[in-house]
């Protein structure tokens, strides 16, 4: 693990948060990070002025409580031996989602790690919104997932981006200790192939083929660490119900997906495939991107709502 030295956090303060920060002590060790940065986005009050102003407590400010409680929660999980730097930081702002992108930016980070949560605090698309503008990979985090990492599976349409997504599950995998990895690539047959049961198995059949010979070229230029691939090549109509039946096939417990991909005629893993598989699976989802990818876009963004 060599690509996150910096790693941003997350934290709603409440009780969900603990699995968020035992995930984020695990990948910070196996990364070796040099920094974790707690992030709290605090919403402004929606109490009237006239009932603040009569109520002098509710006009103290909460930041300084909510930084003691993040410093204790986090001192729980990350030990000052491992020589990681650990910070917490309360900001104010309306869009949760917007403070977060800012803080990535200010904060260098080369990973953002976020919960699902069913909190009414935390808004509804969160984790996916994240994932889509964030300028660096995403690793979303579910409510109660285990803080362990024992089967992974790579989704690959043998693009660019799933070859970064392969050498991130692969340096998890090597610092993990583990013997393989599981590369699932999934196809689908055009509806205009399905005319007959005989043009689509002939179709099926040379899609297949060159599904299995793709995969080999695509392996063969990857540096796997020492760590074997098992190749999972299948027939689906949606691809992202295909990868969550995977994952609960063989109980994986960790997803690395590129957040960007291509379209082919063997297959469409695009980041909207990413966005489905975090509303649809229930295990960690590591979403890859190259630092900086779209930043010229997220600049505009932060700019706009200032």
């Amino acid at each position: 693990m060599y690509r996150y030295r910096r790693i941003l956090v997350c934290l709603n303060l409440d009780e969900e948060d603990r699995t968020v920060i035992r995930y984020a002590g695990m990948v910070s060790r196996l990364a070796r990070s040099e920094v974790v940065h707690f992030l709290h986005v605090l919403k402004p009050s929606e109490l009237p002025k006239e009932i603040l102003a009569k109520q002098p407590i509710l006009q103290k400010p909460a930041d300084s409580d909510a930084r003691v409680l993040m410093n204790k929660r986090v001192s729980e999980y990350f030990d000052d031996g491992l020589g990681i730097n650990t910070s917490c930081e309360v900001v104010a702002g309306a869009s949760p989602v917007i403070e977060v992108l800012k803080a990535a930016v200010r904060q260098d980070v080369d990973l953002i790690l976020v919960g699902t949560r069913t909190a009414t605090e935390i808004p509804s698309g969160f984790a996916e919104k994240i994932a889509r503008k964030a300028h660096c990979s995403v690793l979303v985090v579910p409510h109660g997932a285990e803080a362990m990492v024992s089967k992974i599976v790579v989704p690959t349409d043998f693009s660019e981006h799933s070859a970064d997504a392969f050498d991130v599950a692969t340096a998890f995998a090597s610092a993990s200790d583990l013997h393989d990895i599981y590369g699932l690539h999934v196809y689908s047959i055009p509806g205009e192939c399905r005319i007959t049961a005989e043009l689509k198995k002939d179709v099926g059949d040379l899609l297949k083929e060159y599904a299995e010979t793709a995969y080999g070229n695509f392996i063969a230029h990857r540096d796997l660490r020492g760590v074997s691939d098992i190749p999972v090549i299948r027939e689906v109509d949606h691809p992202t119900e295909a990868i969550g039946e995977m994952v609960r096939d063989i109980q994986a417990d960790l997803v690395v997906i590129g957040s960007r991909g291509r379209s082919a005629a063997a297959a469409v893993l695009l980041g909207s495939v990413a966005e489905g598989l975090i509303r649809a699976t229930d295990v960690p989802l590591l979403a890859v991107k190259n630092k900086g990818d779209g930043m010229g876009v997220l600049e505009a963004i932060i700019e706009r709502l200032k």
